[in-house]
């Protein structure tokens, strides 16, 4: 028979971590209802509060109330878009923003770093690595310097 330690405590877990910090709501913004479904699922499984929209413009008339993450996927192509974004970043400025877009289409970097863009997904998005991304971005939050906007 084997001795196993008695009491063996661990520190929480990240899906703990996670559902405890009222900044880790996720903000899922999509109008393809396959991906909201498919995200909000695997997104609410890591702990995550998550809070889905069809529209920026959904986001950004609703109460306020903190947001940590802002998961847009946005048709990168036209002007409509870096609106967009610039207008989640007034309304939600200590919130980090991930764009999923399809490959090739990104915004100018220079745009994207105006306006706290923290990261690309591609799509079709790797469950994996959005898991990964989520994860650096909660790690950041609990470090206020580790932002690196510089404001």
């Amino acid at each position: 028979m084997r001795n196993r330690p008695k009491n063996k405590k661990k520190g929480p877990s990240r899906k703990a971590t996670a559902r405890n910090n009222p900044g880790n709501r996720v903000c899922l913004i999509s109008e393809e209802p396959i991906v909201i479904s498919i995200l909000q699922s695997f997104i609410s499984d890591l702990g995550y509060r998550v809070v889905a929209f069809r529209s920026a413009l959904d986001l950004l008339t609703e109460p306020s109330e903190p947001v940590g993450i802002i998961l847009i996927d946005l048709d990168l192509t036209g002007q409509k878009s870096i609106e967009t974004i610039r207008a989640i970043h007034e309304r939600f400025p200590d919130t980090y923003i991930l764009v999923i877009t399809s490959n090739g289409s990104v915004l100018p970097s220079e745009v994207a770093l105006s306006n706290d863009v923290y990261a690309y997904v591609s799509k079709p998005v790797r469950l994996g690595e959005l898991e990964l991304l989520l994860a650096r971005v909660s790690e950041k939050k609990n470090v206020p310097a580790a932002r690196g906007s510089g404001k």
